[in-house]
């Protein structure tokens, strides 16, 4: 029989550690606790009181929620459980244990200043030479909310639930006159008529509405878009840009299922967030509208943002309009035949705010090929261009070239990276708050964690690189956000 050292089942034991010595002096928690100490949050402790019980320190409970959203944990129970049986959150709240609701409340009553939060860390990331939006990568996706899709309705089946809700309130009223004591049926009598009161709100918010509108009962910001993979739930359109080193420049969640208007408020966002002017602007085609070429043009942006049709081809269609070719020195165009079509109209489209310049050439009458390339009743054919296709034209021309392609190449990894480390690796495919400005704001801590998270990981990468002076340089950095970093430098 072996002799074993002592070991009694149920003693109760105190044992005294420091916690810092059993987390590794490069952890992230160390990382995020440094540069989360540095932040400006007066804006947080003003709304505090001098009067009642001692208040959880605000500057803790941010460590926790940003480590947390690092890390892929963001709901209030969660984060609370952590900090009884994680030894990082043990170590950022010192050995405080907060509630599931001291953290959401601290979350839901903060929630409007995460974006100043959001621009102080983002200035720390230029500061160390990373964020830098001279070449911007623009795009968005699509993130459930926190809602049904099953409760999005328009008036008409609001109202026929509403039918049907009563008939049950009434039996369930009829079921309590009979026996008071029957505490189940009042808790559903007490639900359905809270339900009946939402339906009621739903309707009267409809009834000013489009015939067609609908409204999630749930999240009444919510809508019904089209995801990527092409099924239709409720969901926002979050919209991001970032740097080639893959820092969040901006960030915003927008109510409309397409980005078409998206590209110039990001544009803005950037030059705001970094105090910087764009450079290059990368974006799919989804943003390659006319406004979006002519405001980059305006303010001496470089765009690599594709328009739809760029590139299409219409051999088997020989009188498409793409096949006559316009003359910008003549304003003019000829086509397939040889003849001119010169400009005899404008019109406008005030709608879409667009403006048109029509061309059209009397030797139709006599070409050979009038049925095949003239529309239907008309004898002559007209062509319409925007009076901004040049700037199309330009940007045709840049994509196409040898030199715009290899830029353009530079689109795809940061800003798909992002989006699937957020989504894929920490699992937020789906909001926890909800209404817009809630929303808004759970993106922007979303986008905020995830600069944080790359300043910490980009620096303990340089600490280990072999260069002598990028050593140099994460030295510098170390002493910044890692005091108790113990390397050998050369």
């Amino acid at each position: 029989m072996g002799t074993f050292k002592k070991y009694d089942i149920g003693e109760e034991i105190s044992v005294q550690i420091n916690l810092s010595d059993y987390l590794a002096p490069d952890h992230l928690c160390k990382g995020i606790e440094k540069i989360t100490s540095e932040l400006d949050i007066i804006f947080i402790e003003s709304t505090y009181s001098d009067l009642g019980q001692n208040a959880y320190h605000p500057m803790m409970l941010l460590c926790i929620i940003f480590y947390g959203y690092t890390i892929g944990i963001r709901s209030g129970r969660k984060l609370s459980t952590a900090c009884k049986e994680n030894l990082a959150f043990i170590y950022l709240s010192k050995g405080h244990q907060p509630s599931k609701s001291v953290i959401n409340d601290f979350r839901k009553a903060n929630y409007q200043h995460f974006s100043s939060l959001f621009t102080q860390v983002l200035l720390k990331c230029m500061s160390m030479g990373l964020g830098n939006p001279d070449l911007s990568i623009i795009d968005g996706s699509k993130m459930r909310a926190n809602s049904a899709k099953k409760n999005t309705k328009t008036k008409e089946q609001y109202e026929k639930w509403q039918k049907h809700l009563s008939a049950d309130i009434a039996s369930l009223e009829k079921e309590v006159s009979i026996n008071e004591q029957q505490q189940e049926i009042k808790k559903r009598l007490a639900s359905k008529k809270a339900l009946s009161i939402k339906i009621e709100a739903a309707t009267r918010q409809l009834s000013t509405a489009e015939e067609k509108a609908t409204l999630n009962l749930t999240d009444t910001d919510s809508l019904i878009m089209k995801g990527k993979k092409g099924n239709f739930d409720t969901n926002y359109n979050v919209q991001a840009a970032c740097s080639e080193d893959q820092i969040v420049t901006f960030c915003d969640v927008v109510l409309s299922g397409n980005d078409k208007a998206q590209l110039i408020p990001a544009l803005k966002g950037i030059a705001q967030n970094t105090g910087k002017v764009v450079g290059k602007a990368l974006a799919d085609a989804d943003y390659g509208t006319f406004d979006s070429i002519e405001y980059m043009n305006q303010n001496n942006i470089e765009g690599y943002v594709p328009y739809r049709d760029m590139n299409t081809t219409y051999e088997k269609e020989p009188y498409n309009a793409a096949n006559f070719n316009y003359d910008k020195s003549k304003d003019s165009y000829t086509c397939p035949n040889q003849q001119t079509l010169e400009f005899y109209r404008t019109s406008e489209n005030k709608k879409r705010g667009q403006h048109y310049k029509h061309y059209r050439t009397d030797a139709c009458k006599q070409c050979p090929f009038q049925k095949e390339c003239c529309p239907k009743k008309t004898v002559r054919r007209v062509i319409t261009r925007e009076t901004r296709q040049d700037f199309r034209d330009e940007m045709k021309q840049r994509l196409n070239s040898t030199e715009g392609q290899e830029i353009y190449q530079k689109r795809l990894h940061p800003i798909e990276a992002l989006f699937a480390q957020l989504k894929y690796n920490l699992g937020y495919t789906q909001f926890l708050l909800r209404g817009l400005d809630k929303v808004k704001a759970e993106f922007t801590l979303m986008c905020l964690t995830h600069n944080l998270r790359k300043m910490i990981v980009i620096l303990l990468y340089l600490l280990n690189m072999g260069s002598i002076i990028k050593r140099f340089i994460a030295k510098k950095m170390k002493n910044l956000f890692f005091p108790d970093l113990s390397m050998n430098f050369c």
